[in-house]
């Protein structure tokens, strides 16, 4: 009887930004969410770098755009009782291998959030240095 040996496909790469925006009411109970993501492809992975860095620094110096319900505050200055909403932005690179695959990894880069971020910056200096 003959075995099938699943083979790991080699990854591609990309960047993606993505913004997510909470609302919470007085009893800090999610009202609204809001989540879009944009991914910055290339078969240049530099360029792809290039567009998904000035995206997130344009984002990330701008803050949420729009109106909302309930005022903006950086985490974990809450006060009991009052509605607020917080938002996030991340950059991360994206170790994709397939559309149904459970192995793609997204790597955070940056976030505004002051997030574990070191793994990823090594895997990308890596990939970087075997691109030039």
């Amino acid at each position: 009887m003959q075995t099938s040996i699943g083979l790991i496909p080699k990854p591609t790469f990309f960047y993606r930004v993505s913004e997510t925006v909470l609302a919470l009411d007085e009893k800090h109970e999610l009202v609204k969410s809001f989540q879009h993501e944009e991914d910055f492809m290339d078969e240049d992975l530099f360029i792809a770098r290039e567009a998904a860095v000035d995206y997130y620094n344009s984002h990330a110096l701008n803050g949420p755009q729009g109106d909302f319900v309930y005022p903006f505050i950086l985490s974990g200055e809450y006060e009991e009782g009052v509605p607020f909403a917080v938002w996030f932005i991340l950059f991360y690179i994206v170790e994709y291998y397939g559309e149904d695959s459970s192995l793609t990894t997204a790597h955070p880069l940056a976030d505004n959030r002051n997030g574990e971020c070191e793994k990823g910056l090594k895997l990308e200096q890596e990939l970087l240095q075997e691109l030039r």
